[in-house]
């Protein structure tokens, strides 16, 4: 398959071991299908996997700079991206707009929008949720590994 994939959740507003281990699994599905996921970082420790990029830390401007500069050059090569918005991000929401104004003449939805219906019983985000021809919005459950490898599936490949 070797297609490209931005991969992103959050990971500024204090997210939890259970919710961080269900975005490690969705990347290593990823992986399972020979998928080359851009963003690793966005699920591991900086030891485990460090950005890809330099990240000028002599202050908070500074970093936050080359930390947008970084993931937009990888925004540019994506293929497609899959955000977990089962927690709330400006940040998600933020890359998932970008990617669908970089993209916005695609034949087909070239966002997998999933969120963890177990973990947050409401509706994603109405602006994300009304983008039909641009994100594809899905529940999942990460105990379910054949049903969310299904998902994944038939996103990467467009069925």
């Amino acid at each position: 398959m070797n297609k490209k994939i931005y991969f992103c959740g959050a990971i500024s507003g204090g997210v939890s071991k259970e919710r961080r281990d269900a975005m490690r699994a969705i990347v290593n599905i990823l992986e399972n299908f020979d998928c080359e996921v851009l963003t690793k970082f966005v699920c591991f420790s900086k030891e485990e996997s460090p950005r890809p990029y330099k990240v000028d830390t002599s202050s908070k401007l500074a970093e936050a700079k080359s930390i947008y500069e970084g993931d937009v050059s990888l925004l540019e090569k994506a293929d497609l991206m899959i955000a977990d918005i089962t927690q709330p991000s400006t940040g998600v929401g933020v890359e998932i707009g970008m990617y669908r104004v970089m993209n916005g003449d695609s034949k087909r939805p070239k966002v997998l929008a999933l969120y963890d219906g177990h973990v947050w019983g409401g509706f994603p985000s109405l602006m994300v949720a009304g983008d039909v021809e641009g994100v594809k919005i899905v529940s999942y459950d990460i105990n379910d590994k054949a049903g969310i490898s299904k998902i994944i599936a038939d996103f990467v490949t467009g069925r």
